[in-house]
């Protein structure tokens, strides 16, 4: 997803790396299922709510991989989808092949429906 950001004073183009937040969501999906695991197999402290800590996680990654889809679809803009995490990197040779999705204009998606 190509998307343009200021820097200074400059607008620079920037790139939502699709690969990239589908890493940082698998990584919180995981952190979830460490956590559920420590209580089903050793118990945590007494007072400890484990929905108190996994609810909150489950919630984020549904809210991104909602936002996601719309701006796949180009229902929401790019732009307001970037994050530091996944900010894209100019490839490099060798590196694993990216998904970039363009954005869509305004009369373009207008014109979808």
């Amino acid at each position: 997803m190509k998307v343009s950001r200021f820097s200074g004073s400059a607008l620079v183009p920037k790139s939502v790396s699709v690969g990239y937040e589908l890493q940082t969501l698998e990584h919180a999906v995981e952190g979830a299922l460490v956590l559920v695991e420590l209580q089903r197999v050793s118990g945590l402290e007494e007072g400890e709510d484990i929905g108190r800590s996994v609810s909150p996680v489950l919630a984020l990654v549904a809210c991104r991989v909602r936002d996601l889809g719309r701006v796949v679809r180009g229902s929401m803009p790019a732009d307001q989808f970037l994050a530091p995490h996944n900010d894209a990197l100019d490839p490099h040779a060798g590196d694993d092949p990216d998904l970039l999705v363009p954005p869509r204009t305004r009369a373009a998606r207008s014109a979808s429906g």
